[in-house]
């Protein structure tokens, strides 16, 4: 019975864990977002200086240097938005996924006192602690 309660307590906090982390990569997500479109305004904005018309060749090699410098960290960036975009659609899915299952659960109306349902590894236990019900059971 100890150890029931120890490892529903153990769910219960990997549960809030991935809520947290969730926040965490949505987060993530705007922040790069929102530095790709400053790179992007940067760019658009940007006024080339009189190096474009300057004879002096190392001004203008300086300059290319610059620019290209700022395209690799554009693509970095867009690299980590694109990568971020997808671990949020990954945890979107599951999060859908949890949610059915939730709903299965309390239409089967198992747990009588109405408590939240805990993932664990091959089921659900309500947070009471009572009541357990298999991934096979609900169908996942």
């Amino acid at each position: 019975m100890e150890f029931k309660t120890m490892r529903l307590q153990r769910d219960t906090l990997a549960v809030a864990e991935q809520g947290k982390q969730y926040k965490q990569l949505l987060n993530q997500e705007r922040a790069a977002r929102k530095a790709v479109e400053d790179i992007r305004k940067e760019k658009t904005t940007m006024v080339y200086d009189q190096t474009e018309n300057c004879d002096d060749s190392e001004k203008k090699k300086q300059h290319e240097k610059e620019r290209l410098q700022r395209e690799i960290e554009t693509r970095a960036k867009e690299a980590e938005l694109e990568r971020l975009r997808k671990l949020r659609e990954e945890a979107e899915k599951q999060r859908c996924k949890e949610q059915e299952a939730q709903k299965k659960l309390r239409t089967m109306g198992v747990c009588c006192m109405g408590f939240r349902w805990i993932k664990q590894a091959q089921g659900y236990r309500c947070a009471g602690g009572s009541y357990y019900v298999s991934n096979a059971k609900l169908g996942l």
